[in-house]
């Protein structure tokens, strides 16, 4: 990631991958080395019901008088790299925009100038199969925008974690074949003893994902918690190898 905000023909890291993945801890994690590398970092205010407010995505970061008493978008645009720029005096800000698509019109306008100008090196986000907005798709096809693509936990990778589990077996009885594999890992991780801030950090994924699919292991198995979890898996038959 510094290496990145330091390559003067990178404007941003775009992170792409399908829904529970982790993209947005991943990005965090990314803004988080940014910070501890003395970067001046900041959030957009992404949210669905904000896609209809104007400039709704990034109305913090902007001088509090601008359309104070209507919007005025030409004054919004011309302001906006000044007031950004103010943030960080020797370097662009390391803005992060948590899922892109969600941006209202005017925040994509005002984004796309503020990378273009430099004040701004943007890591966001996206879904699978969604579409850059227009407004920054020129970046992309430059590439001035680099993408990264996070996948689902392949079977290698729960693999290495069932090896890296002694006393626990393979998933081959009926209870665990219906968990999936990131299903699996969660409660393998968990059975160790980790927090789901732990798994979370291990497996690159938030804390409520962690959460929804040690539920969802829970309710596969019949059971409840951690302590029948441990005995749930250790009670079925190992797998031949």
């Amino acid at each position: 990631m510094t290496v990145r905000t330091r390559d003067p023909g990178c404007d941003g890291l775009l992170v792409y991958g399908p829904p529970g993945v982790g993209k947005t801890r991943f990005a965090q994690e990314c803004l988080t080395a940014a910070a501890a590398a003395g970067r001046t970092v900041a959030r957009a205010a992404t949210s669905r019901a904000g896609t209809s407010i104007p400039l709704g995505a990034l109305a913090h970061l902007l001088p509090p008088d601008r359309g104070a008493d209507r919007f005025d978008p030409p004054a919004v645009f011309a302001g906006a790299p000044a007031a950004i720029q103010a943030r960080s005096a020797d370097a662009s800000v390391v803005l992060f925009v948590d899922d892109i698509p969600l941006l209202d019109q005017p925040s994509l306008v005002v984004l796309g100038q503020l990378i273009a100008s430099g004040v701004v090196f943007l890591l966001g986000t996206a879904g699978d199969g969604e579409d850059l907005p227009t407004r920054l798709s020129g970046l992309w096809h430059g590439d001035r925008l680099r993408r990264v693509e996070l996948a689902e936990l392949s079977y290698e990778g729960m693999e290495h974690l069932l090896q890296r589990t002694p006393g626990l077996v393979a998933a081959t009885a009926t209870g665990a074949a219906s968990l999936t594999a990131r299903e699996l890992a969660v409660a393998l991780l968990a059975t160790r003893g980790l927090t789901s801030q732990e798994i979370a950090d291990q497996l690159v994924l938030s804390v409520r994902t962690v959460d929804h699919h040690l539920q969802h292991a829970d309710e596969k198995l019949g059971i409840t918690g951690r302590k029948q979890l441990i005995g749930a898996l250790r009670s079925l038959p190992a797998a031949s190898r």
